[in-house]
């Protein structure tokens, strides 16, 4: 409520002015009207700039990770990529330089999740290559490998579940079984569905006993709540297939953990710890929704409001309690997560889109359009933010393809031109460890 207030305070405001002649648009939703900011700037005027591009082969599901690898003081991003038709692994350093590099047995068809798995003080490197989960040191060594029947698309997920001190490793794969692996490589248990997992997992604490529960979709069309151990707690059925990956926060601020998920249904689903359904809200027609949604306070009241962006272009925001705050839309759709962080230094968060027509695209918190920057022909997955040269500028790391051949690419840095604020959600699924928690996002 107190977002909607601030929402048509300004969006008034911004009409008496008149200097700009911008119209606020109407965005309506039953008997409610919600006016939407006009399209100006809001705040300090900020813009992109190249830094450095590095010309590799690219995989369409290049989503870059950044950590501090090997504990020096200095971060690195590590992504996946293709040459000679042959999966690569890189490290590079913050000014763009190639640290090391490793050949894959096969593309990676799932991104790279970085963490400390086995608690040695140095980061691990996971990164799935069709039915193989490698998992590598900082160092590029490789420590374990585990396979499956079929294919692993979705991102994997670190997490201690059962609060011993160790972690495990999880992810689901095309063999319809979600998997749960020791911090050595081991199965630990894992727990099948009607058919295949790809969009990853969430894991949070739903009955305060610090041990963690494991959410997921499927594209049996539902979606999974299952105890540290594997034993099913629920599930929710939506109507057609859930790619993505859930994200899990205390939405409405009642105390308890929510679970929110988009369906291909067109449906953005919010439910209880229970599985019980709080809310639905329709976002697009349906076989459009293959979403990750983003969940985070963007106007600091303590409620938390979710934001989707969609494949035909549509960028949405929703109340804690489901209601549509605006709908703006962007060239060129967006296949991976927006990012969420105070770009420009303002105090007020912003988002920022990748699109599949190749342009970086910055919004204000009312669905404004602030600036498109143009960076290539195809963009399909998800950016990272992140201030690795520590001037208080956030850089943008991104991947992009070439039309003309889906092996060949750049992988470059954009600095933006103001000093940033706080962020909020800065990678896909939230954070290295890929845990899709929005407290673990937040820093």
């Amino acid at each position: 409520m107190e977002f909607r207030k601030k929402l048509i305070l300004f969006a008034l405001g911004a009409l008496l002015i008149g200097a700009t002649g911008a119209n606020a648009q109407r965005v309506t939703r039953g008997k409610k009207v919600l006016l939407r900011a006009p399209s100006t700037r809001y705040g300090a005027s900020y813009y992109p700039s190249l830094k450095w591009r590095v010309t590799l082969g690219m995989a369409a599901n290049t989503a870059p990770a950044i950590a501090d690898l090997d504990l020096d003081g200095q971060s690195d991003l590590v992504f996946a990529a293709v040459e000679n038709n042959a999966g690569v692994l890189y490290r590079l350093t913050d000014d763009g330089n190639v640290k090391w590099r490793v050949v894959l047995p096969a593309r990676a068809t799932a991104g790279v999740t970085l963490g400390d798995i086995d608690r040695d003080g140095t980061l691990d490197i996971l990164v799935a290559c069709g039915k193989t989960l490698l998992c590598f040191d900082a160092r590029a060594r490789e420590k374990w490998r585990f396979r499956t029947t079929e294919a692993i698309n979705s991102f994997p997920t670190i997490a201690d579940l059962e609060n011993d001190g160790k972690s495990e490793v999880l992810f689901g794969a095309n063999d319809n079984y979600l998997h749960v692996l020791s911090f050595k490589g081991v199965e630990k248990w894992k727990f099948r569905t009607k058919s295949w997992i790809t969009g990853g997992v969430a894991v949070g604490d739903f009955n305060n006993d610090k041990k963690l529960e494991v959410v997921f979709g499927s594209l049996d069309f539902n979606i999974y709540c299952l105890d540290f151990k594997g034993k099913e707690r629920w599930r929710y059925e939506t109507e057609d297939w859930v790619q993505s990956a859930p994200c899990i926060a205390d939405v409405d601020r009642d105390g308890g953990l929510d679970v929110v998920a988009a369906s291909d249904d067109g449906n953005l689903y919010c439910l209880s710890r229970l599985g019980t359904l709080k809310w639905k809200a329709r976002v697009t027609d349906p076989q459009h929704a293959r979403s990750y949604p983003v969940v985070a306070d963007f106007d600091g009241e303590g409620t938390r409001e979710t934001l989707v962006a969609l494949p035909n272009g549509s960028v949405q925001l929703f109340t804690a309690a489901g209601e549509q705050i605006w709908s703006s839309g962007v060239d060129g759709g967006v296949l991976g997560s927006p990012l969420v962080a105070d770009m420009n230094g303002d105090g007020v968060q912003d988002i920022l889109l990748a699109t599949q027509s190749g342009n970086l695209v910055g919004l204000n918190i009312w669905g404004a359009q602030q600036w498109s920057f143009r960076v290539g022909q195809t963009i399909e997955s998800t950016p990272v933010l992140a201030d690795l040269d520590r001037d208080g500028k956030l850089e943008i790391y991104v991947a992009n393809l070439m039309s003309s051949s889906r092996d060949s690419g750049f992988f470059s840095q954009y600095e933006l031109s103001s000093k940033g604020g706080r962020t909020v959600w800065t990678a896909l699924k939230g954070d290295p460890y890929r845990t899709g928690l929005t407290t673990n996002a937040v820093a």
